[in-house]
């Protein structure tokens, strides 16, 4: 949406654009974790692929990131290719920054393109089709390609902190492992956005994790298009973290994986289970699992407990699952302090990931073992 109004109003000559959104500008100047490449495809470069790649978990200040993209857009100013696909992890504001200088340099076609969306044509300037498209092969062949593609899934029931510790792993896969990936929340009953949450907190004045999000029904298409995406970042990534939907507890006994859904879960090459204090919910999580042939998978327990408590996480490998104790799982504190988590949670992450895909690649494919890097 912003890419496609900056570049809308670039056509229209506007003399100058700028996005504001509800984010709090960050105050981080470090990209050591960051990169951005320009490749050029085709005759005379015709197409070009501007992929940009923040930091998880850091709120980057504006003149580091234009420090980060600025040598790109130069060159792509230099060069002006006809099509221009930008992709990657990046605030809307930088996305209609390249979007506004490209048109206005005289690029013809601009896409954008993630794991989640797909690839999407923002603008024309023949007034060609808008909206979804096919990857063509010169955009297949410049995107990043993994060599060990693996999908962990975070599971359990509602409230015992998935998506903070998706967005923990997250940040471990790029800080620690320095291997390309990308979370990918699967709960399309749950599709609003935590800015959203974050904006209502702040002017509600409101802590309660989880106010204000709305739901929708579940529905087979919705089903079938998250597999989608599971399926299209294997293609794309070295490891992706998978925030996976918690069931359908209205009902009883609750429905872990209610039908249909599970095609979601065969997507996932391992599943760290998030339980309660007790571990009441294991048992049930592992009958829905075992159902559907996917019980070998679970690699790893962890306990949840005191969301409001200091982080830390604790653990160790019994009988082929590690098992742990997790505290300091809190919603509101998402993107503020993910990193200072991290390193709380850093030695045992590192006990863990040792022998996660090995031992996962074993269960779920027979493929022998797979590095842990």
């Amino acid at each position: 949406m912003y890419a496609h109004c900056a570049a809308m109003a670039a056509a229209s000559g506007a003399y100058a654009c700028r996005a504001q959104t509800p984010h709090v500008p960050g105050d981080e100047h470090d990209t050591t974790h960051c990169r951005s490449l320009l490749v050029f495809q085709g005759e005379e470069a015709r197409n070009a692929l501007l992929h940009i790649d923040l930091a998880a978990g850091v709120h980057f200040s504006e003149q580091a990131i234009r420090r980060l993209v600025e040598p790109r857009l130069a060159e792509l100013e230099r060069v002006v290719p006809e099509t221009v696909a930008v992709s990657g992890r990046a605030p809307v504001t930088v996305y209609a920054e390249v979007s506004y200088r490209a048109v206005r340099r005289g690029v013809q076609r601009l896409w954008c393109w993630s794991a989640r969306d797909g690839l999407v044509a923002v603008y024309d300037a023949s007034g060609g089709p808008l909206g979804s498209m096919d990857l063509p092969t010169w955009l297949w062949q410049a995107l990043p390609r993994p060599d060990t593609p693996f999908i962990v899934g975070v599971i359990g029931d509602p409230n015992r902190g998935k998506s903070v510790f998706s967005y923990v792993l997250d940040a471990y896969r790029q800080r620690v492992l320095g291997c390309t990936g990308w979370r990918l929340d699967c709960d399309g009953q749950s599709p609003t956005p935590n800015w959203y949450l974050s904006l209502r907190r702040q002017t509600e004045q409101t802590t309660q994790a989880g106010q204000g999000r709305k739901k929708i029904t579940w529905t087979h298409p919705m089903e079938r298009r998250i597999q989608h995406q599971l399926q299209i970042a294997r293609r794309l990534f070295d490891v992706l973290i998978a925030d996976l939907p918690g069931g359908n507890h209205s009902v009883q006994p609750p429905q872990r994986i209610p039908d249909g859904r599970e095609i979601i879960f065969r997507e996932v090459d391992a599943f760290i289970l998030l339980d309660d204090h007790g571990g009441t919910s294991e048992p049930h999580w592992r009958a829905e699992l075992k159902k559907h042939g996917l019980e070998s998978r679970l690699v790893a327990v962890i306990r949840s407990a005191e969301p409001r408590s200091r982080p830390s996480l604790t653990g160790r490998w019994v009988d082929d699952v590690w098992r742990g104790n997790v505290t300091g799982l809190d919603r509101t504190w998402i993107h503020e302090k993910t990193l200072r988590v991290v390193q709380a949670f850093k030695p045992a992450l590192d006990d863990l990931w040792q022998d996660l895909r090995p031992m996962s690649a074993t269960r779920a494919w027979g493929k022998g073992v797979i590095n842990a890097s």
